[in-house]
């Protein structure tokens, strides 16, 4: 008797297969509001919209968290001798950002906490860098 065709779809070729499984819980509105912007995405399915909506996200969060704490460097006296090529180039990322439109230097500007003054002293902080090369 021949052997009978497994059913579902054929296991991936290695290296494209998902080391990692993360379960999530979820709302249904917030299920169908995911699904909604995943379609309007570039992304074929709700994972990887989700994959790259989380990555970028992370990325985002941890480089904002770098800024913060050049500045709390900086601002407490220990300067900019010990930084990153990457932390440099997230302090350059700033340079193009007019600042003079806000009322107030306390205003959100980037990310959650990144203020005006923040902005203004990361901007400081690229002229000492690049007077410094």
């Amino acid at each position: 008797m021949p052997k009978a065709k497994k059913r579902g779809r054929p296991p991936l070729p290695k290296g494209h297969v998902k080391e990692s499984y993360i379960p999530i819980r979820v709302k249904p509105e917030d299920r169908k509001l995911f699904e909604k912007a995943a379609k309007a995405s570039e992304h074929k399915t709700l994972s990887g919209w989700m994959r790259q909506t989380l990555r970028e996200n992370a990325e985002e969060s941890m480089r904002e968290t770098s800024i913060h704490q050049i500045l709390h460097n900086v601002r407490s006296g220990k300067g900019v001798d010990n930084l990153s090529a990457i932390q440099v180039e997230d302090i350059r990322h700033f340079d193009s950002i007019d600042v003079s439109a806000y009322r107030s230097l306390n205003t959100p500007v980037w990310g959650s906490r990144t203020t005006a003054q923040d902005i203004k002293d990361l901007q400081r902080i690229s002229k000492t860098l690049s007077a410094g090369n």
